[in-house]
């Protein structure tokens, strides 16, 4: 049947509004994943008066959470969960929940004469328990193609970072960081970069993908992260195990080819700045030296104040409060269960347990990818970052969740119907 052109044309140019107006979104997502705690008191100290409001996720948020809300009032109905994406995506949602509840017994003490709130942990805490309460909802609807989109924002910010952090002036002491974020964020965001490229060579078969990484690995590196470096060899591993039988005789030997050629053209910058860095920072500091940067001090902390508050821990910030050093413990378990007890460590290892039982051997590429990076982020956790730094690892996971129900909407056949989470 022969349909008149201008209905066709108005259908298509319908759809391409569409696809801009879905872009623009997941771009608006990505930039306030990307921001992380960035606030407007780095701008000008002046405005740390601002407190949470001064933050650039809660404004970013706001219009994504007013798109959700819109969307239902004109009848998009909110995304249903499968009985098991549902206990991953309700259990970190609790989680959060709980952590910022515990802020009621956080102990009050003083700090430069004044009386420190704690509201900015809140805020974060409740912002990411709602973030990823939204990624089903962002995501629905031709889901494979977004998360491939998304993962390309990744590989460019990644790339933006790299040469911000080598030609810019945001060094902390000897350690390459970018745009006022620390090296221990550096590294995580250059780190994606590497494992997206890879997963961009995989699912292209073209080499030029690879051409980042020199960039991205040399920067990284530079960032003196050294438990940070260790997630990225751990990320890297799974992403290329879980893929190996999928790689042809042909694509190994262009790609052996292919990053020798990188390490010849790339041999003169490593020889001069990132092999010095590495024997300086990852051998003689590391080794020699046996600098931990006071991580042993800062477990043990944690695991007296386990036992001394193990059923609901001393609350929300509590950690960097008490501390001896004044900061936080660096990792994610023991700063879950020194601040929320075995109740809220209960609460991560079922969100944990929860995101594992989305992964399959029959995955494709792209959950095989953000299993990669989820584990890159996981094993960071265990070193440094806050609450708010382990962001991307429960959008990962949530991500492979939202690739897997759609997959199963799409082959009906290997199963009863399906509440797709996007439909």
């Amino acid at each position: 049947m022969t349909h008149p052109p201008g209905p066709i044309r108005s259908r298509t140019n319908g759809a391409a509004r569409e696809a801009m107006r879905q872009r623009g979104i997941l771009f608006l997502f990505f930039i306030m994943v990307l921001s992380g705690q960035f606030a407007l008191d780095r701008v000008d100290y002046s405005l740390e008066r601002l407190g949470v409001l001064g933050q650039a996720r809660v404004w970013l948020f706001l219009p994504l959470a007013l798109w959700v809300v819109f969307s239902c009032a004109r009848g998009a109905r909110f995304p249903s969960f499968r009985r098991s994406s549902g206990k991953f995506f309700w259990a970190v949602f609790a989680l959060h929940v709980y952590l910022a509840i515990s802020a009621l017994w956080t102990p009050r003490v003083l700090e430069a004469s004044e009386m420190i709130s704690n509201a900015s942990e809140v805020c974060g805490v409740l912002l990411l328990a709602a973030t990823v309460l939204m990624v089903p909802a962002i995501f629905r609807g031709d889901t494979r193609r977004k998360v491939v989109f998304f993962l390309g924002l990744v590989l460019g910010a990644s790339i933006v970072y790299a040469i911000g952090g080598l030609f810019g002036e945001w060094r902390e002491e000897d350690r390459v960081a970018a745009f006022g974020g620390g090296p221990n964020v550096f590294v995580r965001i250059v780190g994606m970069g590497v494992l997206v490229a890879i997963y961009f060579w995989l699912r292209t078969k073209r080499v030029v993908w690879l051409v980042p990484i020199p960039l991205l690995m040399g920067s990284a590196i530079l960032s003196g992260s050294r438990g940070g470096i260790l997630a990225l060899g751990i990320g890297i591993s799974f992403l290329l195990v879980l893929s190996w039988r999928g790689i042809g005789v042909t694509l190994r030997r262009r790609a052996v080819a292919a990053c020798a050629l990188l390490i010849l053209l790339s041999l003169s910058f490593f020889r001069q700045t990132v092999f010095p860095y590495w024997q300086q920072r990852f051998v003689e500091n590391s080794f020699e030296d046996r600098n931990d940067s006071d991580r042993l001090l800062l477990f043990t902390e944690a695991v007296n104040l386990i036992q001394e508050n193990p059923v609901n821990g001393v609350g929300l910030d509590g950690f960097r409060r008490l501390s001896v050093l004044g900061e936080y413990s660096h990792n994610l378990f023991l700063q879950v269960t020194s601040e929320a007890g075995l109740i809220g460590l209960g609460l991560l290892l079922t969100s944990l347990i929860a995101a594992s039982k989305a992964w399959s051997w029959t995955s494709t590429l792209e959950e095989k990818t953000l299993l990669g990076l989820g584990a890159l982020f996981f094993f960071a956790q265990m070193f440094s970052g806050s609450y708010y730094d382990a962001r991307y690892m429960w959008i990962f996971f949530g991500l492979i969740w939202v690739l897997r129900e759609s997959l199963a909407v799409s082959k009906p056949e290997l199963g009863a119907v399906v509440v797709h989470a996007g439909a």
